[in-house]
């Protein structure tokens, strides 16, 4: 699936479409959590710090009724699987 990267005003920022594996948990009466799991090059760590500043929400393209925003990135290094971030 693809998901959409959007700034305060609903404008699309970028795509996200290579990632490793996707966590999203909607959940009814509680705020829903989420983990993306990519490979950390400069420009996803550089465009998921700039979204974690400025408060861009992320959407699925098959739901743009739902958004999680991200708060926080953590590296994760392998000899085998090289750097990726989450």
């Amino acid at each position: 699936m693809l998901y959409y990267i959007l700034d305060s005003n609903l404008n699309v920022v970028d795509m996200v479409d290579l990632y490793t594996s996707m966590i999203w948990t909607n959940r009814f009466w509680d705020v829903g959590d989420f983990e993306l799991y990519l490979p950390a090059d400069p420009k996803s760590v550089s465009l998921f710090t700039e979204a974690i500043e400025k408060n861009y929400i992320i959407v699925g393209s098959n739901d743009l009724k739902h958004g999680m925003l991200p708060l926080k990135i953590q590296l994760d290094t392998s000899r085998s699987d090289g750097n990726y971030i989450s």
